[in-house]
């Protein structure tokens, strides 16, 4: 509570600075957001450890100095946004924070790309919660052990989603342009960097599980079932990772609407029902559960690389014909 009691103050900083960031995304301008994101992280960082433990002679607050330097450190990244919209020759030219009256048309095409993308998100967070509470009748181990696969899986997914980011603001580049052929190439770079980045994934997990299990905890249960379970959940990383690249193209171009449906019916199959299911018939083994999620990862790949070929993502149409009432 002390900790969310100053964090809380931070959500109306993020929800700004997020805008300005999907903005510089739009136009390109990635090396700023390289910068404000580097740069806030490594304050946090710095301004955590001066608050938590007291240093240059600060008051050591301990988890209330985590909070503060958190807060601190976001709304530097907003004042450097800030800053950027008002000196930056590029940015200025649109004319952003002068506007002064919203848009109906626009926060309606905003709102039909936005909404299926936060409730996939909330799906997804959900389906995780109720299966982490199967996960968790086999012990805190496995609990623990299932949170390491998921930070090793996102991991893969944090390097290959940022190539995938920069690859869907070409893609709309293209599609922009009607120029689909051109939105394909892109694509199909993407899919190679992911399995570049799938591909390290795998061999870190094959040949060094356990250094990656000893980040965060070095138990001998944990560390014999954890480099058990990477092992296991392997190839289902290196699939995951061109899965977790379209998803990035396809939400960012508008056609949220189809992976939020791929990630529904995949979860309600796999990481629920197939889990059940397979907790019952291995007997109670773990191996059951793991495969389930294993399961969905490879099958929400499956059925996005199914919606690549189906084209019909370069024909969306992601705007109102009511251009004249765009000022």
């Amino acid at each position: 509570m002390e900790y969310i009691s100053i964090l809380r103050w931070s959500m109306p900083i993020v929800a700004v600075y997020f805008a300005f960031y999907g903005f510089l995304a739009g136009i390109n301008e990635t090396k700023h957001l390289m910068y404000a994101t580097i740069g806030t992280n490594a304050l946090n960082v710095a301004l955590n450890y001066l608050f938590i433990y007291g240093k240059l002679g600060f008051p050591a607050m301990g988890i209330r100095g985590a909070a503060l330097g958190t807060l601190l450190a976001q709304a530097a990244g907003l004042v450097y946004m800030v800053i950027l919209f008002r000196v930056s020759k590029k940015c200025k030219r649109y004319g952003l924070l002068k506007r002064n009256r919203l848009n109906k048309t626009l926060l309606r095409d905003i709102g039909r790309t936005w909404l299926p993308v936060t409730l996939q998100y909330l799906f997804s967070h959900g389906i995780l919660l109720v299966y982490e509470g199967i996960i968790s009748g086999f012990g805190t181990v496995y609990l623990a052990v299932f949170h390491i696969i998921f930070a090793v899986n996102w991991l893969g997914k944090s390097v290959s989603g940022a190539f995938a980011e920069g690859g869907a603001i070409l893609v709309g580049n293209a599609l922009g342009k009607d120029d689909i052929k051109g939105a394909e190439k892109v694509i199909y770079v993407c899919f190679i960097i992911g399995l570049i980045i799938g591909l390290a994934v795998f061999l870190l997990v094959m040949f060094v599980p356990g250094l990656l299990v000893r980040v965060f905890n070095s138990e001998a249960e944990t560390l014999a079932v954890g480099i058990s379970a990477l092992r296991f959940f392997a190839p289902f990383f290196f699939i995951a990772s061109i899965g977790f690249t379209l998803e990035m193209i396809f939400s960012h171009n508008g056609w949220g609407r189809f992976v939020l449906l791929a990630d529904v019916i995949m979860s309600l199959l796999f990481t629920i029902g197939f889990t059940l299911g397979a907790v019952g018939l291995f007997d109670g083994q773990i191996r059951g559960g793991w495969l389930g999620y294993g399961l969905y990862l490879a099958a929400y790949t499956v059925v996005l690389v199914l919606g690549f070929y189906s084209r019909r993502w370069a024909h969306l149409k992601v705007d109102s014909a009511a251009v004249e009432n765009r000022e």
